[in-house]
């Protein structure tokens, strides 16, 4: 409530520029007692009742040494719905550095499967933390010295991919997000039925993070690999209106690609189709 108070008193003081408080990791998306509500998702939505803003933000570094945090995509699930509900855009973090032992020194995978998976669920801002370094980081973009780091080139790589598929991210509206796998992640829901320009669909193990996102006329069909040691393979078909969207941003026929192919890990496919009316 303080929060909503100070936003207040700020935006009446400079209307131009947006107030921008981020919300905590949903490590924990029942047991909320320290935050005063009984769920997370109760939580997210007592700050938007209480704190005007025009988006929501929230930070969850999953990426650890051995493993990818097991809530992770529970929380994504639940920070994507709420908003949803709240037709508010969210914003999400990506861990740029280490800031202790659990959590690597990001790679290029790890950044991609950060990025990808939020814009998969719907992220219409991405965010970085920690860009500067400080005293306990490891590896941040911009070193103490002021120069860059090799974490610097590997953002602005992945930064220029996604970019190039703006035209897929920007204004989207998520349709479904679902998983493939014997096991999915906790909190999530299976693929069970494929678009009707889709007729097959298969992913190998350990599975992938499949989002349909609808976007001016066109529906998007994105495939996360979820795995960040190992490369996915995936076979698809479709009719004659389907497309793959290639990493530049440019747009073929599917049929001119390869039926199978595999994702490199935490890096993302992407086919389109005109949405049914």
């Amino acid at each position: 409530a303080e929060l909503g108070v100070l936003a207040k008193k700020i935006e009446a003081i400079d209307s131009k520029h947006f107030c921008f408080v981020n919300l905590i990791a949903s490590i924990h998306t029942t047991n909320t007692a320290a935050l005063g509500t009984s769920s997370y998702a109760e939580y997210v939505n007592t700050f938007a009742k209480e704190v005007p803003s025009k988006f929501l933000s929230f930070d969850f570094y999953p990426v650890l040494v051995d493993v990818v945090h097991d809530r992770w995509y529970e929380g994504l699930e639940i920070f994507s719905a709420e908003a949803r509900k709240l037709d508010k855009p969210f914003w999400a973090f990506a861990l740029a550095s280490s800031y202790n032992q659990l959590h690597p020194i990001p790679t290029l995978g790890a950044l991609r499967l950060q990025l990808y998976s939020d814009l998969a669920y719907g992220a219409q801002g991405l965010e970085y933390w920690a860009y500067w370094m400080s005293q306990g980081l490891r590896n941040a973009p911009i070193g103490l010295d002021g120069k860059r780091t090799m974490t610097y080139d590997k953002i602005k790589e992945v930064n220029k991919e996604i970019q190039n598929l703006a035209g897929v991210f920007m204004g989207s509206k998520v349709a479904s997000v679902t998983h493939t796998g014997t096991v999915i992640p906790r909190g999530t829901s299976r693929l069970e039925h494929l678009p009707d320009a889709i007729k097959v669909f298969e992913t190998d193990e350990p599975g992938a993070l499949v989002s349909t996102l609808e976007n001016r006329g066109n529906t998007f069909f994105v495939v996360v690999n979820r795995d960040l040691k190992k490369n996915l393979s995936i076979t698809i078909l479709g009719d004659e209106t389907l497309k793959k969207v290639l990493k530049d941003g440019s747009i073929v026929p599917a049929k001119a690609c390869a039926n199978t192919i595999e994702i490199e890990p935490g890096d993302i496919a992407v086919y389109m189709f005109p949405t049914k009316k």
